[in-house]
């Protein structure tokens, strides 16, 4: 696994600030694109496509989704629910002839929505390219075709209540030839984002027309807002606090408009730049961050981009560890953090695959964080280490604490403090003596205050 230091470099005399990161864990042996993040508790998950959900912060899950020929290609939230959806692939030839598929849900185990086999509640596609929850239903976005069989017209938009059976949701402009490569909650909309038969490889499938459709009835009835887009191959949507809606489009970049207007307006990159894959909304500042398909090293042309509410120049985010090659393939922002999730994505295959994080408030924009009067537990340094590190942490008041480190599957791999301490300051010295290389986790708690963070042991 690569590790780097990642560091945002901004115009106009702000940057961000700098922080260690690595790459995740968990096996990305084959295929480790990271295929999004997601909340669940207050705590902050990473999907990645071959190998499972994993903690960013927070616990293990207790388990992993069955079957061997599962891959996750999307991956949203509730406030207490996970949602992924699943390909069924083949694990010896990755053909699209696995038995399973769909869609499932984590609320404490993982549970298929709907019976796959039962055409009355299962969905009828085995690929699922997008996921969202609205509060009240999980959605499904399908391919418009059965990437299992090739089959057309197993496409639109399907709803479920967890637990139930899938309904479709597709009417006027959203048909079942529809492929749905995006779905995105915002308040009580749903908007859907769809390809066109013009995509190279898939046009001969039928897929329709493409464009962006809007719901605000649970998906029951659909408008069609493309308007004067002019490409209709819809990749990914976000909406900033202001109320614009912006699109990134295959051919012809990313586009904005205000809602309940009816006309779109480019947002042309500094210099010409790959599709944006991923959007990442900052609620807090306001801010649009964008993932591209590749990074340009040298020229900072791609990558990581991000855009002030409202603004209409994008500036480029220099990711320091990243490569040529590298596809951005989600992005994601917790406790003041933006995630880079990289691997491949829309059928493209990255040289590169990992997590790498950095704190985004601007200098200036958001007040500093006061010290030791929040409970923080800090980044270990040096990181990767070999084979003692050193772990800092902050105590708001008095009380008992414990800090453990934890391996890649939960397991105890020791434990540091288990103590009483007073407020202040504190730190400890971590030897990993005997413990192979790796990622590991290491988690502080104090009363019902709990952090946790990771760290790479490389001998």
């Amino acid at each position: 696994m690569i590790t780097a230091a990642v560091c945002f470099l901004l115009s106009a005399g702000n940057s961000f600030a700098q922080t260690d990161s690595t790459q995740h864990p968990g096996g990305f042996a084959q295929h480790g694109a990271v295929t999004g993040f997601a909340l669940l508790n207050s705590n902050f998950y990473a999907a990645v496509y071959d190998s499972g959900v994993f903690p960013i912060s927070g616990p293990s899950l207790s388990g992993q989704i069955p079957g061997a020929d599962n891959v996750i290609t999307s991956f949203s939230s509730s406030a207490t629910v996970l949602i992924a959806g699943i390909d069924a692939l083949s694990g010896d030839s990755a053909q699209h002839n696995g038995t399973d598929g769909g869609v499932w849900e984590y609320n404490g185990s993982w549970t298929k929505i709907g019976d796959p086999q039962n055409s009355a509640s299962g969905l009828p596609s085995h690929t699922v390219p997008a996921v969202a929850w609205d509060g009240t239903y999980a959605f499904a976005g399908l391919p418009g075709c059965d990437l299992k069989s090739e089959s057309p017209s197993f496409g639109g938009v399907w709803r479920s209540i967890p637990g139930a059976h899938w309904d479709s949701c597709f009417s006027g402009p959203m048909t079942d030839s529809s492929f749905v490569a995006s779905l995105y909650v915002s308040g009580s909309t749903l908007y859907a984002g769809t390809l066109s038969s013009d995509v190279p490889s898939y046009g001969a499938k039928g897929f329709g027309n493409g464009g962006i459709f809007k719901s605000t009835d649970h998906g029951n009835s659909w408008n069609d807002i493309s308007y004067d887009l002019p490409n209709r191959d819809i990749m990914c949507i976000a909406v900033q606090v202001d109320s614009l809606l912006y699109v990134s489009t295959l051919y012809k970049g990313v586009f904005r408009m205000k809602i309940g207007a009816n006309s779109w307006t480019h947002i042309p990159f500094p210099d010409s730049t790959n599709p944006v894959s991923c959007f990442a909304v900052d609620s807090l500042d306001d801010y649009l961050f964008a993932g591209t398909f590749c990074i340009d090293s040298l020229h900072y042309r791609h990558g990581v981009l991000w855009l002030p509410g409202g603004g209409a120049s994008w500036q480029p985010v220099f990711v320091q560890g990243l490569k040529d090659s590298t596809i951005v393939s989600a992005l994601g922002i917790y406790n003041n953090t933006l995630y880079v999730g990289t691997g491949g994505t829309f059928g493209m295959l990255s040289q590169y695959d990992g997590i790498f994080s950095v704190w985004i408030p601007i200098d200036g924009v958001r007040p500093p964080v006061k010290m030791p009067s929040i409970f923080t537990l800090e980044q270990n340094y040096p990181n990767p280490f070999n084979p003692t590190t050193e772990i800092k942490y902050q105590l708001p008041s008095n009380g008992f604490v414990t800090l453990k480190v934890y391996d890649v599957i939960g397991r105890n791999v020791s434990t540091l403090i288990s103590e009483r301490q007073n407020a202040g300051e504190h730190s400890v010295t971590f030897n990993a003596v005997g413990l192979p290389s790796g990622v590991y986790f290491y988690q502080l708690t104090a009363g019902n205050l709990v952090q946790t963070r990771k760290l790479m042991l490389i001998k």
